[in-house]
């Protein structure tokens, strides 16, 4: 922090913005989601008060924005991480396109939320098109494309589909 006080350029408030990510990160882990929304919070911050430094479209405030929707949906806020998600997904249309792995992260984050709002058949549909568009643009190693599966296993097994149940347990 003193150095980003003595020194406002690109690389120090990228740094400072991306350790309270950490931070928030950490705090998560804890359990501690108060002070992980609020060290989340101030990470934004610190980028918002530079909009000359162009900061506010780059992959880091990505992995921030998602952090921050993966804390909201834990909290049960799902209006708030749809407003979110939205941001996001729009960020990512406009700068990588509907094409990309991380296109593919916001297909599986809309399932997971409409799978806690017990919307089976939304969640089933958002968790195909995540595993379609992951499928190709990452490994088949890949953890997103690995959850996508996963979580159509457990749909399909919890609605009594065994036979797509049993095609998702293999992959």
């Amino acid at each position: 922090e003193k150095e980003y006080a003595q020194t406002v350029d690109r690389r120090n408030v990228s740094l400072l913005s991306n350790l309270y990510n950490n931070i928030s990160n950490t705090y998560s882990a804890l359990h501690k989601q108060v002070d992980a929304a609020a060290a989340l919070e101030k990470a934004f911050l610190i980028r918002m008060q530079h909009p000359e430094l162009d900061l506010m479209e780059t992959h880091d405030l990505l992995q921030q924005l998602m952090n921050l929707i993966n804390l909201l949906i834990m909290e049960h806020r799902f209006v708030d991480s749809e407003r979110i998600l939205a941001s996001y997904e729009n960020i990512v249309i406009a700068k990588i396109g509907a094409n990309s792995m991380e296109y593919g992260i916001c297909q599986l984050t809309h399932g997971i939320i409409a799978l806690k709002q017990e919307k089976a058949s939304e969640a089933e549909r958002f968790f195909l098109d995540a595993e379609v568009i992951l499928r190709k643009n990452t490994p088949q190693s890949n953890g997103y494309l690995k959850s996508a599966r996963q979580y159509l296993y457990a749909l399909y097994r919890k609605s009594g589909k065994s036979s797509l149940a049993d095609s998702y347990k293999r992959k």
